[in-house]
């Protein structure tokens, strides 16, 4: 997956800084890419406690200990469950209620099964038009002289919500309503 000199260049990073948050996120990432839930929890925490309103750390909690719940060594599931939704609505409103962060809250219910309040969050990103902004390129990119716009990038996720929801539709039996969610935002 990557060679030892990105290993050791995380942990030195780390050692070296202890109050630098992106080698502690980078490294609960690499957990994550892992399957090593708790480990990735670990770090996202720590990341926590250093930045407790960035919406990125939060996701990444969030999200890390709900895959930390469904794995089957955890005894008190819900809990974490329930922990780990408590970082994604917290990360929903430091998004101001985005598109992005809706959906990732619908993806997140879907996972764990709860298909009702998935559609109910799948709908509500698609009730959002959000239009495609590129991220912006670095300055030593190709063809990246130019004055540019600095806004962060962001796309619109309604392609995906509507794909989702289309499956929770088709599969609950509502072959009508999948099919025309499915004309309607995933359509040329």
């Amino acid at each position: 997956m990557e060679d030892g000199s990105t290993n050791k260049f995380i942990l030195r990073s780390r050692e070296e800084k202890h109050d630098c948050v992106p080698p502690i996120i980078i490294s609960g990432h690499r957990f994550t890419a892992l399957s090593q839930h708790q480990a990735a929890a670990r770090d996202y925490l720590e990341a926590y406690k250093l930045e407790p309103e960035n919406p990125l750390i939060n996701l990444c909690v969030g999200t890390a200990l709900i895959n930390l719940a469904l794995g089957f060594r955890l005894q008190n599931k819900n809990q974490c469950i329930v922990q780990g939704f408590a970082f994604l609505y917290k990360y929903l409103r430091l998004s101001a209620n985005s598109q992005e962060a809706l959906y990732n809250i619908a993806r997140a219910y879907h996972h764990i099964g709860l298909i009702t309040l998935a559609a109910v969050y799948y709908e509500k990103a698609l009730a959002i038009e959000v239009k495609d902004h590129p991220i912006p390129r670095l300055p030593y990119e190709a063809g990246s002289y130019a004055e540019q716009d600095l806004r962060p990038g962001y796309c619109d996720a309604r392609r995906e919500a509507a794909f989702n929801l289309h499956l929770i539709y088709k599969k609950s039996g509502a072959t009508d309503l999948a099919r025309r969610i499915l004309k309607t935002y995933c359509t040329v």
